[in-house]
């Protein structure tokens, strides 16, 4: 009996820690959790240093996340490994305006392994994988997707 309840014990704690360790760490070192963005369409797109297309990307997931941020969160994941600190400096450098990720998310996300680059993947308010998308997306493409609408800038 005692052992079952040490066995239990463990298990609780385990199930503690796993809830409470983040989701990812951005280029910045803050913690992330997929829960922040609770409402919010989640687009988690994997880039690499080497692919062209990754760099077209950027601006439009800067559309994306300018025209649509309160409906829509941009998750950056570089796969490649790159430094946190590499990625920070990337991201000033290519005036990146959405949450790069330092770690690889994939597991947690249900994605798994990403060998094509880029890759995006769309999620739903409740978090559902609704969408698995390989090339160059723009703004307007995901946007439709989701069916999302601009919002209007106060004058």
């Amino acid at each position: 009996m005692t052992r079952l309840l040490h066995c239990s014990f463990i298990l609780l704690i385990c199930s503690i820690l796993t809830a409470c360790s983040p989701d990812g760490i951005d280029s910045n070192g803050k913690s992330v959790r997929f829960s922040q963005y609770h409402g919010k369409w989640l687009v988690v797109n994997y880039w690499s240093w080497w692919c062209k297309s990754c760099y077209q990307e950027i601006d439009e997931l800067n559309t994306l996340t300018h025209n649509y941020g309160d409906d829509v969160a941009v998750l950056g994941v570089n796969p490649d490994g790159m430094a946190r600190l590499a990625m920070a400096e990337f991201a000033t450098r290519k005036h990146i305006d959405y949450v790069l990720l330092a770690n690889n998310p994939g597991d947690r996300l249900g994605v798994g392994e990403v060998d094509h680059m880029p890759a995006t993947f769309v999620f739903s308010p409740q978090r559902q994988l609704v969408a698995k998308l390989y090339g160059l997306q723009t703004a307007d493409q995901l946007a439709e997707f989701m069916h999302l609408k601009p919002h209007q800038k106060a004058s």
